[in-house]
């Protein structure tokens, strides 16, 4: 990994604004962050803050939030109408001489 033998003579940046991304590598006390728009850079994992418990331990609260929000269309009330008299066919079709009309 030439990137990463790059790292102990390269000057420290400090930004001013939180940074999201994803870690796709790890080496010794550093991980290679992939961030949306094609940045990527290393950093020391002391500085990381995870959103998420990284050993899953809130994975299934998580998963049953997500899940429910998925499945909203279950909780909503059935709605049955008051004085309902019949259908009207609102779309009727006739075939005539294999014309549809």
């Amino acid at each position: 990994m030439e990137q990463f033998e790059k790292i102990k003579p390269a000057n420290a940046t400090k930004l001013t604004y939180d940074v999201r991304g994803r870690i796709e590598k790890r080496q010794e006390s550093y991980a290679y962050l992939d961030l949306p728009g094609g940045c990527s850079f290393w950093i020391e994992e002391k500085y990381i803050i995870f959103l998420l418990d990284p050993r899953g331990e809130r994975k299934n609260i998580i998963h049953s939030i997500f899940s429910t929000l998925y499945h909203e269309h279950h909780f909503e009330p059935m709605v049955e109408p008051v004085g309902f008299i019949k259908f009207l066919p609102v779309l009727k079709s006739v075939e005539v001489n294999r014309v549809m009309y």
